[in-house]
């Protein structure tokens, strides 16, 4: 059996991969304007400033703020909200590069924001709990992003594979972390303001659930527009509908969209290598990547599954998972 399956991985992996890209780009991409990239963001390659540029855009769109690339400045005119007139981007750029690689740049320019607002606000983002507990939410991102940051700087805890949920201020005109200096006088334990924050979520953002039609496949995919769509892992066993009689396979390549294939029978032979090229193209559809993993859900625990669309290899599976496989072949 394992002969068979292997034999099927690596015969396919590189027509699905051509396969899917033409699909995903009729689905789901838009055409987008050839950025041109200034003279002081060459510190780094083209394609870092493109990511750079995106997480930018993002946490400033609902500022009135001149976002000015070519000059290098971001020129935030009567907005008090940081406590400055200009803000550099070249230094913000700089910043960037040397918390880590492309992947960490949107919550790094979040986590930079944040201190300015903070620093603005004379240290807080809100000075009784009262006051910030309808503020908080709960975010999951890559560990990797964690690794580069002190634990008093934020609030949480690994989830599982190379995914982290921690707890952030969820304010109309931005997102940032909360620090355990900012939660120290509430009085209130981190698992608790975890739990609030997790409800305040799930309350404001609502998750889109479908099921489609993917690659012959189907494949249930959650969306979110605010980054929140991991969460929906932290209760998957409240969708009964999302998990096969094998459990599920699963895949967070980013933070608006995730794709789960219940697994109800051997078919998953062909779901497995199907999704590895999902997360792959989805995990490169900057400016919020999380992980381009596989995850096996079941029995109430995720298991990572090592699987590389570009270097199958049957014998990295986990031995559980190889031996759920052998139980359907029965």
């Amino acid at each position: 059996m394992q002969t068979v399956l292997k034999k099927i991985i690596v015969e396919c992996a590189s027509q699905l991969q051509y396969q899917f890209n033409s699909l995903m780009f009729s689905l789901f991409r838009k055409k987008e304007p050839v950025t041109t990239v200034p003279q002081w963001s060459r510190i780094a390659n083209a394609s870092d400033y493109v990511v750079f540029k995106k997480a930018v855009q993002h946490c400033f769109k609902d500022y009135r703020a001149d976002l000015m690339f070519e000059e290098g400045v971001i020129n935030l005119g009567e907005t008090e909200t940081f406590g400055v007139d200009v803000i550099s981007l070249i230094n913000l750029f700089k910043y960037c590069i040397s918390r880590g690689n492309s992947d960490t740049f949107l919550p790094t320019v979040e986590e930079f924001l944040g201190s300015m607002r903070r620093c603005a606000n004379g240290g807080t983002a809100s000075p009784e709990f009262e006051a910030a507990k309808d503020t908080l939410g709960l975010r999951i991102l890559t560990v990797k992003v964690f690794k580069q940051m002190s634990e008093e700087f934020y609030i949480g805890a690994q989830l599982f594979g190379n995914l982290f949920y921690f707890l952030v201020f969820d304010l109309p005109d931005t997102v940032t972390n909360v620090s355990q200096v900012d939660a120290a006088p509430w009085g209130v334990s981190h698992n608790e303001l975890l739990k609030i924050g997790k409800r305040n979520t799930a309350s404001k953002y609502p998750q889109t659930v479908a099921l489609q039609d993917i690659l012959e496949l189907k494949i249930w995919t959650v969306e979110n527009d605010y980054f929140y769509a991991p969460n929906i892992l932290l209760d998957i066993e409240d969708h009964p509908n999302l998990i096969g009689a094998y459990g599920s396979l699963v895949i967070v390549p980013n933070g608006d969209r995730l794709f789960i294939y219940p697994i109800e029978g051997i078919e998953v032979t062909d779901a497995l290598r199907k999704m590895a090229v999902v997360a792959k193209f989805f995990y490169e559809d900057k400016p919020n990547p999380i992980s381009p993993d596989l995850y096996w859900y079941y029995n109430g625990q995720y298991t990572t599954i090592p699987f590389n669309i570009d270097q199958p290899d049957f014998n990295t599976l986990p031995e559980t998972f190889i031996s759920m496989m052998r139980e359907m072949n029965k």
